[in-house]
């Protein structure tokens, strides 16, 4: 709609005098084509459209002048104190896990029969095709920290295992430690790693396994089918068998087997009055021989003469060669082999038969106060010789610095030379006890000496597979306690003087 039409204007039809005004009142704002373009004046505050647009364009104004305000700069020390207080709380972060939390509170921190620790594969040999040498060391350092305050895994008391997880399927499998381990070489040295017995410091936590590979045995393919640097879980100490208290235990112990047999120090004298330990004689079939091998290889080993009947299916099959002579040489056991591929079995003639005990069983529980006892006795005297030493060494210390100021001013005294046993270091006039290490330089000269005194075996322990021992000693059953069968029962044995085991 343009407009309201006048009054003035007829309704219907309408004049052309009335739109023709009414146009030009209503559009005076419009300009026309003569105004176009002789231009038309604008008043001011009047709009007027343009055909045409320009574009506007703007400056932006100059940047300020620099500012007198100059800021005080910070000292190096400041600048990068956020960073150093960063790393000091990270480094105190982890201090405190480690020594606080992970040492004490980790499981990892000691071997336990309730929960798994890890181990690392550091060392496989294979000797056969399916009989390989297993190295495991502690992955933490806190696992050795705690064997040393509770004085080391081994004691040839005790025939204990381990179990060995595979964490695939969740199955676990016993084995045997040995106090046994390789001594590495640099890198780049392809000498053969050499096999040597657990000493102390950074051996210590240290153990082998002889492991048999099984078509159908998932434990045994998994850890022979392991990478060096593998993590390998194990549980345990399980103890399988215990030797019973004998009245010798409460002497001095005996000394550990060592690489070398002719470092080792001459046998102590049997003391007078105490009876003579029992003689063992051990069965064993294949990897049934680790028991006997861990006992007689660790700390405190059996004080009596222990023969092993060994049954193996080839004479390559037998392990640590060199460790089983030295063992001969030394007089505290005695090898019989018994191999398949030579038609070489063990029948019941071999088998010796028992004589008594040297003491009848005692109760357990005086046994146990027996073992701590000694175990007492034990830790005083390694605290009598530590106190002894430290005074020995600041009476040396006194002794020279009172010998350096009088050099000069008075002549040295008169001392009476005592002669020295260089073996053990008791004087040559000392008790007659002690004559039998003073006459001999090592064991192999007092062994080469000695003629042996046969004896038969009174305890009887049996381990390998389920088949050997039911031949050898009748099933074990589910408790362990079923007679003695087979062969040791044709013998007299019985389940006083036997123990089977399980390889």
């Amino acid at each position: 709609m343009i407009g309201r039409i006048g009054r003035s204007c007829v309704r219907g039809t309408i004049g052309r005098g009335c739109v023709s005004r009414r146009f030009t009142r209503f559009n005076s704002n419009v300009p026309n084509r003569k105004e176009e373009e002789t231009g038309l004046k604008k008043k001011e505050g009047e709009y007027i459209p343009q055909s045409q647009y320009q574009r506007v364009t703007y400056e932006y104004p100059p940047p300020p002048g620099e500012t007198p305000f100059k800021p005080v700069e910070a000292s190096p020390f400041k600048k990068h104190l956020p960073l150093i207080c960063a790393l000091g709380g990270i480094a105190w972060a982890l201090y405190a896990y480690k020594y606080f939390i992970s040492d004490e509170s980790s499981d990892e921190s000691h071997l336990d029969p309730s929960h798994f620790v890890t181990f690392k594969l550091t060392h496989k040999e294979q000797l056969t095709d399916d009989l390989m040498v297993i190295e495991l060391s502690p992955k933490y350092e806190t696992f050795r920290k705690v064997l040393r305050q509770k004085g080391g895994l081994w004691n040839g008391k005790k025939l204990w295992s381990v179990e060995v997880a595979q964490p695939q399927i969740q199955v676990v499998r016993r084995y045997t430690p040995l106090p046994l381990y390789y001594m590495q070489y640099k890198d780049g040295d392809d000498t053969k790693a050499l096999l040597r017995m657990i000493g102390s410091g950074e051996d210590e936590g240290r153990f082998s396994l002889l492991v048999k590979r099984y078509q159908d045995g998932e434990v045994s393919r998994y850890l022979c089918g392991l990478d060096l640097g593998s993590e390998v879980n194990v549980r345990g100490p399980f103890v399988g068998y215990k030797f019973p208290y004998a009245p010798i235990d409460a002497t001095e112990p005996r000394d550990p087997m060592e690489d070398l047999p002719s470092r080792m120090l001459p046998e102590y004298p049997h003391p007078e009055g105490i009876p003579e330990p029992d003689n063992v004689a051990f069965f064993a079939g294949g990897t049934g021989i680790a028991p006997v091998l861990q006992a007689l290889f660790s700390r405190n080993p059996p004080r009596g003469h222990v023969d092993v009947y060994y049954s193996v299916r080839d004479r390559a099959e037998i392990p640590f060669k060199r460790f089983l002579l030295f063992l001969e040489k030394t007089g505290r056991a005695k090898f019989h082999y018994y191999v398949d591929k030579e038609n070489s079995f063990i029948s019941e003639a071999d088998v010796p038969a028992p004589i008594p005990k040297q003491m009848a069983a005692i109760d357990p529980k005086v046994e146990r106060e027996i073992e701590h006892e000694l175990k007492l006795k034990k830790a005083m005297e390694e605290i009598r010789k530590e106190r002894q030493s430290s005074t020995e060494n600041s009476n040396n210390e006194e002794n020279s610095t009172a010998t350096a100021t009088t050099t000069n001013q008075e002549p040295p005294p008169t001392t009476i030379t005592t002669a020295i046993d260089p073996v053990d270091g008791n004087p040559a006039n000392g008790p007659s006890e002690t004559g039998v290490r003073r006459k001999y330089r090592s064991i192999l000269e007092q062994v080469a000496d000695t003629k042996p005194q046969p004896r038969g075996p009174a305890i009887a322990v049996v381990c390998g597979p389920e088949g050997y021992v039911s031949y050898l000693a009748g099933p074990r059953g589910p408790t362990n306690r079923e007679p003695i069968t087979g062969l040791l029962g044709s013998k007299g044995w019985d389940t006083t003087n036997t123990h089977r085991m399980e390889a």
